[in-house]
């Protein structure tokens, strides 16, 4: 109801319960306004019989299918009139409806009788009808094995038309049904030609796409709701993997509500919540690689990246500077040369915790030998795989020591028994290192240590920790599967590219440079002499300098790592592509080495809140525009047909002037969670907002009468109009700017308590 301009919701009115619960005894209300639109958009007009009953004029209202029906349109004094309707059954007139009767819902153009709507399909029968005909082609075409028609030469000509139509019959019985795929000869020089053109120099696939764009404007639906992606999304294809606080998730596997480590405006690295994440059909990628990391995205997802301006510098002979900034653009509008912006460590966390206990760098580092080379029997205990003369062992074999214990037995003490704890005893063999401990055990189970060679993975916790506990986990996995050279650089290597690709990320979270993974394929002689294919991933940290950070604790690769030769970080900041003035902390310029074009795949999106970025395989990219393409199909597509529904229902249903019907879109049409409380905070500050309304808005209970309260500023009255509301005061004037001291945590800035004040 609406009264003085405020709007009450009635849900005691009958028509509530009917258009909002119950249509009919058959149908619910969505079911009602499904079957509804249904006949409006197919058939241009839907009709639904009004029955009175214990509800009242309007106790239901049942749908009636349009082609049942006939409206009759009469001619009185009064000019054409609507009089009555017609309905038949099985080709027989039943009975007759009039207007009061019947609820009428009609499409988006009147008929020519001005009663009737005529649907979309009819009034855009022309392009539909072309794309039936393209599907028409299309299906002859690949009935044909997608080739275009065959023509046979003759050096002459037959002798008489009877053998050139013998010839053709056999031809063609010979090149039909089961027969088409055979070899047939071909003799007295008769050649076979056929016809070069293409369906892409047709321009089929092109009208295709036209046409179903065509066909989405009829129902005023986007295109990208119907998976035409040319100007809707930015998108990244299965297997991208999105930096998480978790550690690399597949895009098509992150969920809303998700954290995801994004760049700020002003605050450098942060995490930021997945708001949406969707599957938006197929694109055609673009394969994008640099010297240190790749990522694939059509050819509208934007990347950050530093671009060069002219700056004019005021002077003798116009002299002209460069500008570089910051920005993101599409991926499709870059070249090989570009500068791109690279993910290049995150904040320090100072988190020591892990879901069993506060962690040393020693645990940490057996972890990452573990992850490598080890093995958990939850039954009985732990072993390591190592080689027979393994130096790094003397050192991890003391932490195994200090860190875990081992069940030895207990006491009893009158009715109760204590468990004892006893150190661990190791257990050597040619080639392994194992303890027994089912605490210890479980306790690495339960940190999610487990697994083979091919299943394990880098728990998510991990990526959670202080720089100093992360770079530690990757110490232990390079004593047990890496390695460095004489120069200093480290390499690992994994049959499990997923793992090995967190060890990866875990290392660009450090600061640490890194190569693009890269994949080995051969074969191998096992020890049975047998031969068996293998494929092996690896990945460079390619700065001996920013390796000394990693440390190990072998002593060959110590002192590799101190006598290789560290970057010239200057250098490496690209001055003359974009490096001069570039200082976002924790990242990196790198230069586009190639741009390969490739085949179409699924493409995934995000939305990301706040910050509207995320990392992508260690590259930095825009998230997508789902939230807005969301908002503008509710405001282009659904409330259209949403205000013929309000304006037919107050037409037909209701009698009272100041009782209407709404749908209400406003759960559709939120934004994610920061914009939501910036605009509630915003409301409520201004006076038009209390808690109450807050609360509703986001499907919350109310907290009573207290929660009703309305704000309002103080420092606002009526222009020209210096009285004070009743029951306030006015605020003391603020002190001129040339009388305000300046105080430093709490003192004067002269350091003077008793000092006179000085103006600042």
């Amino acid at each position: 109801r609406l009264e003085g301009g405020d709007k009450t919701m009635l849900p005691e009115h009958p028509l509530f319960t009917i258009l909002h619960d119950q249509a009919n005894q058959e149908h619910t209300a969505q079911e009602f306004r499904e079957t509804m639109t249904g006949h409006a958009l197919l058939r241009g007009t839907s009709y639904a019989e009004i029955v009175p009953g214990r509800l009242g004029p309007v106790d239901q209202l049942i749908p009636i299918h349009p082609d049942a029906i006939r409206p009759v349109v009469d001619t009185d004094l009064q000019g054409r009139r609507l009089r009555q309707f017609e309905i038949k059954a099985n080709g027989q007139r039943t009975r007759i409806l009039q207007r009061s009767e019947l609820f009428i819902y009609r499409a988006l153009i009147l008929g020519s009788d001005g009663v009737t709507g005529i649907d979309p399909i009819t009034a855009e029968a022309n392009a539909i009808g072309a794309r039936i005909a393209s599907q028409d082609y299309a299906a002859r075409f690949f009935e044909n094995d997608a080739q275009a028609g065959l023509f046979l030469t003759h050096p002459s000509n037959f002798k008489s038309k009877e053998d050139r139509d013998r010839f053709l019959e056999g031809w063609q019985r010979a090149s039909t049904g089961s027969n088409r795929h055979r070899t047939r000869l071909l003799e007295f020089g008769i050649e076979p030609k056929t016809i070069s053109m293409t369906n892409e120099q047709s321009q089929f696939l092109e009208t295709q796409k036209y046409q179903d764009v065509d066909i989405a404007r009829i129902f005023n639906i986007p295109p990208h709701k119907v998976g035409i992606l040319d100007r809707a999304t930015f998108c990244l294809p299965a297997g991208s993997e999105v930096l998480t606080e978790n550690g690399p998730v597949p895009i098509e596997n992150v969920e809303p509500d998700t954290f995801v480590w994004s760049l700020g405006k002003f605050d450098g690295w942060t995490k930021s919540r997945v708001v949406a994440s969707q599957c938006s059909g197929e694109d055609k990628i673009l394969k994008i690689r640099t010297t240190n990391r790749e990522i694939r995205c059509n050819a509208q997802h934007p990347i950050l990246c530093r671009r060069k301006y002219p700056a004019p510098k005021p002077g003798i002979g116009g002299y002209q500077s460069v500008r570089w900034q910051n920005e993101f653009i599409k991926a499709g509008e870059l070249e090989v040369g570009d500068t791109i912006v690279e993910f290049d460590g995150v904040p320090e966390s100072g988190a020591r915790n892990s879901p069993t206990r506060m962690v040393s760098e020693g645990f940490m580092e057996f972890c990452g030998l573990l992850i490598g080379d080890g093995n958990v029997y939850p039954k009985w205990g732990v072993s390591i795989a190592r080689a027979e003369n393994a130096q790094y062992m003397d050192h991890y074999r003391g932490v195994i020591c200090s860190e875990f214990k081992r069940y030895d037995g207990g006491n009893g003490r009158g009715d109760q028994t204590v468990v004892a704890l006893a150190p661990v005893s190791l257990q050597e063999g040619d080639r392994q290192t194992k303890f027994s401990s089912v605490l210890a055990a479980r306790e690495l189970e339960k940190l999610g240590l487990c697994g083979t060679a091919r299943t394990k993975s880098v728990p998510g916790w991990v990526f959670k920790l202080d720089e100093s506990l992360r770079l530690a986990f990757v110490r232990g996995f390079l004593d047990a599967d890496g390695s460095t050279d004489k120069q200093g650089r480290v390499s690992f290597s994994s049959c499990n590219p997923s793992m090995l690709s967190q060890i990866r990320h875990l290392c660009m979270m450090s600061g640490i440079p890194v190569t693009n993974q890269r994949c080995q394929k051969g074969t191998t002689t096992l020890p049975n002499g047998e031969e068996c294919a293998f494929e092996q991933w690896e990945f460079t940290c390619s700065d001996p300098g920013a390796n000394q950070r990693i440390g190990s604790n072998d002593p060959r690769y110590i002192e590799r790592m101190n006598g290789g030769k560290p970057f010239d970080r200057k250098a490496r900041n690209y001055p003359r592509f974009g490096g001069d003035g570039f200082n976002e902390a924790g990242c990196s310029l790198a230069r586009i080495s190639s741009i390969e074009r490739q085949p179409s795949e699924p493409v995934y999106d995000l939305q990301v809140e706040g910050t509207e970025n995320f990392v992508a395989n260690g590259v930095v990219v825009h998230n997508s525009n789902i939230e807005q393409q969301s908002i503008e199909f509710v405001t282009d597509t659904l409330m259209p047909w949403a205000v013929r529904w309000h304006q037919c229902i107050k037409r037909d249903l209701i009698l009272q002037k100041s009782v209407f019907a709404e749908h209400s879109f406003g759960s559709l049409l939120r934004g994610d969670t920061e914009a939501r409380f910036r605009a509630y905070a915003i409301g409520r500050n201004w006076g038009w907002l209390s808690p109450n309304d807050v609360r509703r808005l986001e499907n919350m209970n109310s907290i009573g009468e207290q929660g009703d309260t309305y704000l309002m500023p103080l420092n606002m009255v009526p222009a020209g109009d210096p009285a004070e509301p009743s029951g306030m005061s006015r605020q003391p004037a603020a002190m001129p700017v040339d009388q305000v001291e300046l105080f430093v945590n709490g003192q004067p800035k002269n350091g003077k308590d008793d000092a006179a004040p000085e103006t600042h």
